[in-house]
């Protein structure tokens, strides 16, 4: 209801919210946000728990359930994307020297992982949107261009981005480059906003070059969600 009076047309969620509702509250809460014209999104990563590119064997099947769950929850309650870092676990350190073999390694792992849990994305029409994040938040993949080859070597239709101006501020050359990039591969499944420090777009003396990013969505012709993840 919130949301709605805010004027805003997606409600984005954590995983674990819909997770642990019943069936009847997320057949409820796909009513309420189509009653309200709106539109329901949920987004949030993995742990080391269920952790999909982990050396435990017995980790990695938590994981697959787990996101399988996931995705079904999402489905149910009307959400037609799941955006995180759902790879990997959000803020995993490399247990010994990360060379290139090692990174090839872990993302291997992943790799194997989400081949098993795509075909339930693809059966449910929901698109598995990988966040490129930071490197102090993953090492898996930093830029548009890794993330692009990650989706690539999962070799699903529904294996999406998410990119994020805030971490795209850290990490890519040029910003409007990696959106048109991401555009061009065809994986280009959300957007996030937010401040250089994370606060709310326009807000404060922002650094963020608003116009030039908004203007480089409309040249690619982006139609999918934005939303603001801000602190």
């Amino acid at each position: 209801d919130l949301t709605h009076k805010a004027g805003i047309d997606v409600l984005e969620a954590l995983p674990g919210y819909v997770l642990n509702l019943s069936k009847e509250d997320r057949l409820r809460l796909k009513k309420t946000i189509a009653d309200y014209g709106m539109c329901l999104s949920i987004n949030g990563g993995l742990n080391e728990t269920n952790d999909i590119s982990s050396d435990d064997e017995e980790i990695r099947k938590i994981g697959i359930e787990h996101s399988k769950r996931v995705l079904e929850s999402a489905a149910e309650a009307g959400s037609d994307r799941w955006s995180g870092v759902n790879f990997s676990a959000w803020r995993r350190r490399p247990e010994r020297i990360c060379d290139p073999a090692e990174k090839q390694r872990i993302t291997d792992l992943s790799v194997n992982a989400l081949r098993q849990i795509m075909p339930t994305a693809e059966d449910l029409g929901v698109s598995y949107c990988f966040e490129v994040v930071n490197r102090y938040e993953q090492f898996l993949f930093n830029t548009a261009a890794e993330g692009i080859a990650f989706c690539e070597a999962i070799d699903s239709p529904n294996a999406k981005l998410l990119i994020d101006v805030y971490h795209m501020n850290i990490e890519e050359d040029n910003m409007m480059d990696a959106i048109r990039l991401t555009a061009k591969s065809g994986r280009f499944g959300h957007f996030h906003v937010g401040e250089t420090n994370r606060r709310i777009p326009g807000t404060g003396r922002g650094q963020m070059p608003w116009q030039e990013i908004f203007a480089t969505l409309k040249e690619v012709s982006y139609r999918e969600y934005i939303t603001m993840e801000s602190f």
